[in-house]
């Protein structure tokens, strides 16, 4: 059986790595390494990951279109841009919003890595802007909340989806307490 992409490859040896460990742990760490390798979202073994720098080894139009190529129409390059950008949410879990960055620079045509979840340190997102410039992205929650200001005075707004959404000060002071308190 042939798989399609590496993702599913790097699912079945975390599988294989799992039923494995109790008879052969040694084994079992080299399957998840193998795993981890093909599908950085995996489980990251305790040792064996090496870092490699992020390189673009085609140009950020021909990796546009690779991805707009590997959906099925126009309607299905849509649905997943759409889904992305429900994840660049700033209400949402941080992981989620990590991955929808790490998504949008595949979407921008942009070399993207996760070196924080991939090995273990390094900074939230990375994108290989050009031959030696990278854009570092620490998506950390906000100490406190954030007001602008508005007409009216100070205003709270919060992300839902890929909308804004202006809280009344009843809502502001229930999402505030749940969010910071």
């Amino acid at each position: 059986m042939a798989l399609s992409e590496p993702t599913d490859k790097g699912w079945f040896l975390q599988l294989m790595a799992t039923y494995s460990y109790p008879d052969n742990p040694t084994s079992s760490m080299n399957s998840q390494l193998k795993a981890h390798t093909e599908n950085a979202r995996l489980f990251r073994p305790e040792t064996g990951i090496s870092y490699s720098k992020l390189e673009a080894a085609t140009s950020r139009a021909s990796r546009i279109l690779d991805l707009i190529r590997s959906k099925d129409s126009p309607n299905s390059v849509y649905i997943y841009i759409i889904n992305v950008l429900d994840k660049i949410a700033f209400n949402l879990p941080s992981h989620l919003f990590e991955e929808g960055i790490d998504e949008l620079g595949f979407i921008l045509g942009l070399e993207a890595q996760r070196p924080e979840k991939v090995y273990g340190e390094g900074p939230d997102n990375l994108w290989h802007i050009t031959d030696k410039s990278y854009w570092v992205i620490e998506a950390d929650k906000a100490p406190e909340p954030a007001f602008l200001k508005g007409d009216r005075g100070k205003e709270f707004h919060v992300r839902v989806g890929n909308t804004t959404h202006q809280l009344d000060s009843k809502e502001t002071v229930r999402y505030i307490q749940m969010n910071w308190e």
